[in-house]
């Protein structure tokens, strides 16, 4: 009796340590995920970044004036604004990057979303009978 006894613990306890094992090497698997997720979102950030920097560049430059422009025709759409570079009016170069400056702080937002998931499941690696929060969802 003590020994079926004995031979339940030890076997429990064998279970038990190679669910621990499985449940690290998940939340290991999880952290790595996280971190690569907030190094692409980081990346998407600065990309648009960079274009909302090159709409504002574009938005001070002139351009060569459009077929419009060059013939003395009239606008239909009424617009006063001269047209600018690419045949884009600098009133739309900034509305661009303000559009942009919108997208890259969402994936400003976003980056550490996943930096923080990162961080938790780095956390919960070491300790895997710790109980785990679930995950927030991803920011709009």
């Amino acid at each position: 009796m003590v020994a079926v006894a004995v031979l339940a613990i030890g076997l429990g306890a064998s279970l038990w340590r190679q669910r621990m094992r499985d449940l690290s090497a998940l939340y290991r698997e999880h952290g790595a995920r996280s971190a690569r997720n907030s190094r692409s979102a980081t990346l998407e950030a600065a990309q648009a970044e960079r274009y909302a920097a090159l709409c504002l560049k574009r938005s001070t430059l002139r351009g060569r004036p459009t077929l419009a422009e060059e013939f003395g025709m009239k606008r239909v759409d009424g617009e006063d604004e001269v047209r600018g570079y690419w045949g884009i009016s600098p009133k739309e170069w900034r509305e661009r990057a303000e559009r942009a400056k919108n997208v890259a702080a969402r994936w400003r937002r976003t980056a550490a979303h996943f930096a923080r998931l990162q961080m938790k499941y780095d956390r919960a690696a070491p300790y895997p009978w710790l109980p785990v929060a679930p995950d927030p969802p991803v920011p709009e």
